[in-house]
């Protein structure tokens, strides 16, 4: 999108908790994951969606009959099952999904929004962004709280209403608490009351691991991994030379550019 880096959410998480940190201020962070994102969108709330966004009928009509059209089978080595319509979900190969996930999930910011003008929940840091509530690149999603636990219940009880509306279902397992200043002395209550673990640091968003302390060279072991991962794939592929060479230089080296682009490497 014009205007706009991926970087940016980046760089907001990144003050936010060195501001907590560095002013002792109280606050919680709920690190949340998406079940199975794309295959649980309910598509009328896609369609009521895209209504409240004001797309024309039309147009409506159009993406319609994209989603629901046509057939989908499962193909387990090679072995194609038989074909059966969906009644729910977008298909993530197709190039038009993406765009109306990304619309999808951007109803819990305008829930939260609505939430925080009645009182019913507060974010962070209210002294430099007004209190930040919600940091969303599509599915990679990060709540801020006050310590306040009877307004973590209302956003417990907001987070079960989207579930249940959209159909997408968030994974508390999965997801992370991390408690800021006296909220420390709560954070079993939290972990109780979101059924969530309790996350460490450094805490990984978009990729790149975040921290209120300089990373320590044990923090960049992450781009190592991610090459041998990468690398252990196309060991069974038959490569030319110029083929190796073209992945390399179109996957590999954008690998630790991503993360040097926001951090300085060290020693």
């Amino acid at each position: 999108m014009r205007g706009r880096n991926i970087l940016e959410g980046v760089a907001i998480l990144h003050e936010t908790i060195h501001e907590l940190h560095r002013k002792r201020l109280s606050g919680v962070i709920l690190k949340i994951y998406f079940e199975k994102a794309y295959d649980k969108v309910k598509w009328p709330f896609l369609f009521q969606t895209l209504r409240m966004k004001g797309f024309a009928p039309k147009w409506i009509s159009w993406v319609r009959s994209f989603i629901m059209g046509g057939s989908v089978a499962v193909n387990v080595n090679d072995d194609v099952g038989k074909f059966f319509q969906t009644k729910k979900g977008l298909r993530q190969v197709d190039p038009l999904p993406p765009i109306l996930f990304n619309i999808v999930a951007d109803m819990p910011a305008i829930l939260i929004n609505r939430a925080k003008e009645h009182g019913q929940v507060s974010g962070v840091v209210p002294h430099l962004i007004g209190g930040l509530s919600i940091l969303q690149y599509a599915d990679d999603t990060i709540i801020f709280m006050e310590n306040d636990l009877e307004k973590a219940r209302n956003m417990k009880l907001l987070l079960g209403a989207f579930e249940q509306i959209s159909g997408l279902k968030i994974n508390f397992h999965k997801s992370e608490v991390l408690c800021f200043g006296d909220a420390q002395d709560s954070l079993e209550s939290y972990l109780e009351l979101f059924g969530c673990k309790h996350g460490d640091f450094p805490l990984k968003y978009l990729g790149l691991p975040i921290h209120f302390k300089k990373l320590r060279n044990s923090d960049w072991k992450i781009i190592e991994e991610r090459v041998e991962k990468r690398l252990a794939s196309w060991k069974g592929k038959h490569l030319s030379i110029g083929g190796r060479l073209t992945l390399i230089n179109s996957v590999l080296n954008s690998l630790p550019l991503y993360m040097m682009s926001f951090f300085a490497l060290g020693s």
